[in-house]
């Protein structure tokens, strides 16, 4: 079955490869993986009531993260992810080694 994380193998490797990787098998991972926003920018989140209903609001932001460098700040809001609205019963997932588009309001202005 293919799908998002997904691992594939086979047990035709090439006998080479196999002995030169000193395995009996072979896997190989679709490469798009989702990951916590801790593990994935940097940033944690908490569910919280706002003036857009209830909504993911961002925690800590590290300096230096893919959250911060995106401009995202602690407080800011987390409207969409990858064009989709997020719902607060469901965890947000960022795709690792990717960028993905995202929509945030910080002071009521929507970025």
């Amino acid at each position: 079955m293919r799908g998002e994380g997904s691992l594939y193998s086979t047990p035709f490797a090439p006998p080479t490869l196999l002995r030169e990787l000193k395995a009996s098998h072979v896997g190989f991972f679709e490469a798009r993986f989702n990951a916590s926003a801790r593990q994935a920018v940097s940033a944690t989140l908490i569910k919280a009531e706002t003036f857009h209903g209830e909504r993911w609001r961002f925690q800590d932001v590290h300096c230096g993260g893919a959250a911060y460098n995106a401009g995202i700040r602690s407080s800011d809001i987390l409207l969409t992810l990858g064009g989709r609205e997020v719902a607060t019963s469901e965890s947000p997932a960022f795709p690792l080694g990717e960028s993905i588009e995202v929509d945030v309001v910080q002071d009521s202005r929507h970025r």
